[in-house]
């Protein structure tokens, strides 16, 4: 009998992972195969996750497969463009008649007593494959998904919310006057952002092919220098680059450059809620403008509203003004909302345009998000998601509020 050293086995099973992972991604299509006992149905259903054109998730269904003799198989030749997040498999129960979702064991934190369960998996262009019991506590188990697998592995590669806690503390001191703790705060904050974005980097430049680790970088960009994300964009395999997201990342990381703190704010041409086309000249303020990205169907940037209106009270004397501009897609509803919240300043929008313009042309990817300009239209600070980082900054320029009191 032959035997066969570990040096040469594992030399063995990384070309076997590198030939599978070459095929799949010359694949055309997908192909999923289900080993699945117990499924009480004659038929399974896949959905997955689409934006409607208000940006709301909706799941219709995109695939189904007859279930026989304990397997089922779901097939489509045609390219996927890119892998597609947040794809369900379920069946109706043939007596209950309630849907039923196949969940997945996620090997990297299930344990015996206490398993790791999935509902989504990522749709890609690759052979899968599902076998368990859906009798079994501990799952189903996916073999060949990659994107999956990298998603179990990593999830949603956001910053820890102690990062969010800590800014938070920071914030309210500044607000209050109160600086006890608050060098240990901001050593906390700065270390702990060092710390997430060095983990994230060591991710990136483990897995440069994954279109996962490309998805994660663009939707976690707003936190990253352009430098930094230039960097991740180097080490990225360049047919994730020219896939859609791909650009998407390269335009962030080119409009960001234009976008740092003392470059001239990029004008505008939108309209007023009279519908006269306005300019960033037209709406700035002598001393200062603080423009406002937010939309009607946002919470917390309804929930801001109270306090931007005790700034623009406090600071518009100063000649500091206010604009407001709307990321929403429906004229009638920002119409709405501008009756019930009552900002008495500037209210500018794109509408009826698509508000992606927007969004690519200031690089927003969550709101409320703010931009504060000198009286030269250059950004004094940008991306703030609060008003107590801007009324720090009035501070720093020695531009005091007018106290509210006093007023009354």
């Amino acid at each position: 009998m032959t035997t066969i050293s570990p040096k040469l086995f594992f030399a063995l099973l990384f070309l076997l992972s590198c030939t599978q992972k070459q095929q799949d991604k010359n694949r055309k299509g997908y192909e999923i195969i289900g080993n699945v006992k117990n499924i009480a149905a004659h038929r399974v259903y896949m959905n997955a996750m689409v934006l409607d054109s208000a940006g709301q998730p909706k799941w219709p269904v995109i695939d189904s497969a007859d279930y026989m003799n304990g397997g089922f198989i779901l097939k489509r030749d045609t390219q996927l463009i890119e892998p597609a997040w947040s794809t369900n498999l379920f069946y109706i129960d043939s007596i209950t008649k309630k849907n039923v979702g196949l969940a997945f064991n996620n090997r990297y934190f299930s344990t015996k007593e206490k398993p790791s369960l999935y509902a989504s998996i990522i749709l890609e262009n690759a052979r899968m494959t599902i076998d368990g019991d859906m009798k079994d506590k501990h799952g189903l188990a996916l073999s060949g998904a990659n994107e999956t697998d990298f998603d179990f592995h990593y999830g949603l590669m956001n910053p820890p919310l102690e990062l969010y806690r800590l800014r938070q503390k920071i914030e309210a001191g500044n607000e209050s006057g109160d600086t006890t703790g608050m060098a240990s705060y901001k050593l906390q904050e700065n270390n702990l952002l060092q710390s997430y974005k060095n983990n994230f980097k060591k991710i990136i430049d483990q897995h440069p092919s994954y279109f996962e680790a490309l998805r994660n970088t663009y939707e976690n960009a707003n936190n990253f220098t352009p430098d930094e994300l230039q960097a991740f964009a180097d080490v990225l395999d360049k047919d994730l680059l020219n896939l859609p997201t791909g650009k998407k990342l390269i335009e962030f990381i080119e409009q960001g450059k234009k976008l740092l703190t003392a470059s001239p704010f990029p004008d505008f041409n939108y309209k007023d809620t009279l519908g006269e086309q306005k300019t960033l000249n037209d709406v700035k303020g002598k001393n200062g403008t603080l423009i406002v990205f937010w939309a009607s169907w946002c919470g917390p940037c309804r929930a801001e509203i109270p306090e931007l209106k005790k700034f623009y009270e406090e600071y518009h004397s100063k000649e500091i003004s206010v604009v407001s501009i709307s990321v929403d897609n429906n004229a009638e509803a920002w119409r709405k909302a501008l009756v019930k919240e009552q900002m008495p300043w500037t209210n500018l929008s794109n509408l009826p345009s698509h508000y992606a313009d927007i969004n690519s042309r200031y690089n927003i990817q969550a709101i409320p998000l703010m931009f504060f300009l000198d009286g030269n239209d250059k950004i004094l600070l940008a991306n703030a998601t609060s008003i107590e980082p801007i009324k720090k900054k009035l501070a720093e320029k020695g531009i005091q509020r007018i106290s509210l009191s006093h007023l009354q």
